[in-house]
């Protein structure tokens, strides 16, 4: 606060508030409210005693009036609006912090001595503009007012109360322990006092009703035999991703089911519907992807010679259609193997959370789909994934189309990789596991080695940890050929 914006009524507050603190320092006080030593000697001087104040103010409250005219004659701002524009810079901390908070600024103290000025003025000055200049509520003012009297000062004796209740009664709150304590002992503070006392004191009413984490019961599914290892791909049909995506036309409510092929980036089936929550897309995506991913393996069969004693991971969420078993008996026979999310783990199937993003912005924007009739929308769907496959240069493939790269594949002249039998599966993040990596670089020459070993018993490649204890048992309930390794520290590890 600069010395020449400070109104007569903002001095005299000031005057007031460092004679009412005899114990406070003058050149600490001025430093607090940003004055000079000099000016603020200068106006004791001039104000002289406490009852010459109000004289003083008038004369100067005067002089501003006549200067304050602009060149139309018109009446200058009311000095109520230039106080309330001066509220928040007479906001001060006149006192250290242990006498106005009461633990590192948690629980703040009542502002007794604010509130007694402002009493003091009220009858000069209008409570509202005192209120905002000393920083109070104006309800918070007429409660201490009302309630006839200061908080008890020694609050180490309410402390002892408050924390000898609770200690007797611990499960009663804070306004049941302000009932108690004014019944009992005539406390005369308010509940608002003592639920302080209870942030103060770090307490809480004991109840049997918390709530409590608690692991899930619940078993998946199927095991997720992905994760974060989708760089890993390395041909196509290997791994196919299926999520559902909504969308509303000018008119009508769609669902869009997708069946995209990690490594090409293909869509290799859709299915599509205007009744909510019907199932028939998922079972007609999946048989068109079933067709496509039989034809692809016999001409991988004819052309690289290779193929036809490899599986297909099929990965989705854990929704009630792709978990039911009308959906999965349609792969009972094939060689699809299926591969589930985590619950509550979007991130878990990245690469088709991302294309229903970008694939309804390309339908909306470049395509005009929200204006196409009923009977448009799905030739419109059609047009558009035959446009993505054979038309849509993609950036993760060197900017070729999704069947372009396809058939650079399978003409051998795209490099040929071995990298998803090797993947190591780890609920970890990926980005988690590199730091922690570059982290313990030097304490993994330290630990106990450990061998891998690639099971090829029904097609999918499964690294699996081996230790000493290790037991392997085939699952008798499942139908995907998956085993189960309990290792050693006790967690399960799938094999296929």
């Amino acid at each position: 606060m600069s010395n020449n914006i400070l109104n007569p009524l903002e001095k005299e507050l000031l005057i007031r508030l460092y004679r009412s603190n005899p114990d406070i320092k003058l050149s600490d006080f001025c430093r607090a409210n940003n004055v000079s030593e000099a000016a603020f000697k200068t106006w004791l001087k001039k104000y002289g005693a406490e009852g010459a104040l109000r004289a003083v103010s008038l004369e100067e409250d005067a002089e501003p009036a006549s200067r304050g005219r602009g060149r139309d004659g018109g009446d200058p701002a009311p000095r109520a609006h230039q106080d309330q524009n001066r509220a928040g810079a007479t906001k001060k901390r006149l006192h250290p912090d242990p006498e106005r908070r009461w633990d590192a600024g948690r629980v703040r103290a009542c502002i007794r001595e604010e509130c007694a000025i402002i009493e003091a003025l009220s009858k000069e000055f209008p409570v509202t503009g005192l209120c905002s200049l000393c920083g109070v509520s104006r309800s918070g003012f007429y409660k201490w007012r009302k309630r006839g009297g200061d908080p008890p000062k020694d609050r180490a004796k309410v402390l002892r109360l408050v924390q000898g209740c609770h200690d007797a009664h611990p499960s009663h709150g804070y306004r049941w322990v302000h009932a108690y304590l004014k019944r009992s002992d005539g406390i005369t503070v308010s509940a608002e006092y003592v639920r302080r006392c209870f942030l103060y004191l770090g307490i809480r009413a004991e109840t049997k009703h918390q709530k409590k984490d608690r692991e899930r019961k619940a078993r998946d599914p199927y095991p997720n035999l992905i994760f974060s290892t989708w760089e890993t791909v390395d041909r196509p049909r290997q791994v196919i991703v299926s999520d559902m995506t909504a969308f509303w036309t000018r008119s009508r409510y769609w669902e869009l089911a997708l069946y995209f092929d990690v490594f090409t980036k293909q869509i290799i089936g859709r299915g599509l519907t205007k009744r909510r929550g019907w199932p028939g897309i998922y079972h007609d995506g999946l048989e068109q992807a079933r067709e496509e991913i039989e034809r692809s393996r016999a001409e991988a069969v004819g052309r690289l010679e290779a193929g036809s004693g490899d599986i297909c991971v099929l990965h989705t969420d854990q929704g009630s259609v792709y978990t039911s078993k009308a959906y999965n008996e349609i792969i009972r026979e094939s060689s699809i193997v299926r591969s589930c999310s985590r619950a509550g783990k979007p991130t878990d199937n990245p690469v088709n959370e991302s294309l229903n993003g970008w694939i309804k912005e390309e339908l909306f924007t470049d395509f005009g789909l929200y204006d196409k009739r009923d009977w448009e929308v799905e030739q419109v769907v059609d047009d558009y994934i035959e446009w993505y496959n054979a038309k849509r240069p993609c950036w993760s493939l060197g900017y070729m189309t999704p069947n372009d790269f396809y058939d650079a594949f399978m003409a051998g002249e795209v490099e040929r990789r071995d990298t998803f039998a090797g993947r190591v599966i780890d609920p970890t993040p990926k980005f988690v596991r590199e730091k922690l990596a570059r982290a313990e670089a030097d304490a993994e020459s330290n630990a106990i080695g450990t061998s891998e070993l690639l099971c090829f018993d029904a097609g999918v490649y499964v690294p699996l940890k081996k230790n000493s204890s290790s037991v392997y048992e085939r699952d008798a309930d499942s139908s995907s050929g998956v085993h189960h390794c309990h290792g050693e520290d006790g967690k399960s590890v799938y094999e296929a």
